[in-house]
């Protein structure tokens, strides 16, 4: 579970975090409401298809994915969201529980690179029960840690 590898990569390498345990929300707009965090404060990721892989893209929660540039940057073909059949059975979460990394192949992820910018950041740990709050810098180490790509959105 995406949830367990967080968690034990935040122990491991003794990152401060603070989590957030809340009742099930689907959208960073939940989030804002129910959490009451700021807006530029949270990340929103999305799930898309290329003809043969699966991508996991994460932004600031006021930004929007540029795909057509994303697409350019990593030279693929068209880009598709991918379904909530999907979500589930491909990636492993319910809806509202994408988390920006711990994925493993056949799914690739990326991160906008102003993200680690921020000071504090909040994420979701791959459950739509827990929002984890962390730093920018925190988040870069995990990012290492599991091997996400950085670009520019």
């Amino acid at each position: 579970m995406i949830y367990n590898k967080i968690i034990s990569a935040l122990k491991k390498y003794n990152l401060p975090y603070r989590e957030i345990v809340h009742k099930p929300m689907k959208t960073i707009a939940d989030a804002i409401r129910i959490l009451g965090i700021n807006v530029g404060e949270g990340t929103k990721s999305i799930a898309v298809k290329s003809k043969s892989d699966f991508f996991v893209i994460t932004v600031l929660d006021n930004e929007r994915v540029d795909l057509k540039n994303f697409r350019n940057s990593i030279v693929l073909g068209k880009l598709s969201l991918i379904n909530q059949q999907e979500l589930k059975n491909i990636i492993g979460v319910d809806e509202g529980g994408l988390s920006p990394l711990g994925y493993q192949e056949p799914i690739k992820t990326y991160i906008a690179n102003n993200v680690f910018n921020c000071n504090g950041l909040f994420i979701n740990p791959g459950r739509n029960d827990r929002t984890i709050e962390i730093s920018g810098s925190t988040l870069k180490i995990l990012a290492e840690h599991f091997e996400t790509n950085i670009f520019q959105n």
